[in-house]
């Protein structure tokens, strides 16, 4: 009797509890994409999106939810999560509005060890001075070098950033200023 009673507790416990799932931005639950990885459910849903990032929020019991969000803007898609039962859209705005205080103003250039590594991915995939100039909007400065590259620069409250480009592809980067 002691034993089916902890199987209940047990199962109790296990249930109140949903899987892993993906959720959308209003905390609905959608299906993954092909494998159910993240980048197939990022095809499935942001066709166009070239580049995308992870980070991970602990909030509450939903510890290590991953939200996938649009490279370098960092504007979320959706998250991976398992939330308590009827309490994932109030997880999910929450989670959302610590992200977005975490990564709100210059994130860009104000985070460099960050996005050191997206920029080096950035020019190992080929990324167009087109897709930065979609994702980070007008940049402060562009100009041109003696080398025919096509330079923007970007400021953030702590440092700057020259994008270079050559035939319009991402071929460098340079970063100034102080941590």
């Amino acid at each position: 009797m002691k034993t089916f009673i902890y199987f209940l507790v047990f199962l109790f416990c296990c249930t109140s509890y949903s899987q892993m799932r993906i959720y959308n931005l209003k905390g609905e639950v959608i299906e993954p994409g092909e494998g159910n990885s993240i980048k197939s459910t990022v095809k499935k849903y942001f066709p166009d999106e070239v580049g995308s990032k992870t980070d991970m929020i602990d909030y509450r019991e939903a510890k290590l939810t991953t939200i996938v969000a649009k490279m370098f803007s960092y504007e979320p898609m959706f998250l991976v999560a398992e939330f308590p039962r009827g309490k994932q859209k109030e997880y999910t705005k929450a989670i959302l509005e610590i992200f977005n205080k975490e990564h709100k103003g210059h994130y860009f250039v104000d985070k460099e060890l960050l996005y050191k590594y997206d920029l080096r991915d950035a020019i190992e995939n080929g990324f167009t001075d087109l897709y930065f100039l979609e994702r980070l909007g007008k940049p402060y400065n562009s100009y041109g070098d003696n080398d025919d590259n096509k330079i923007y620069s970007y400021h953030g409250d702590k440092r700057t950033i020259d994008l270079i480009f050559r035939n319009g592809r991402l071929v460098d980067f340079k970063i100034y200023g102080a941590y």
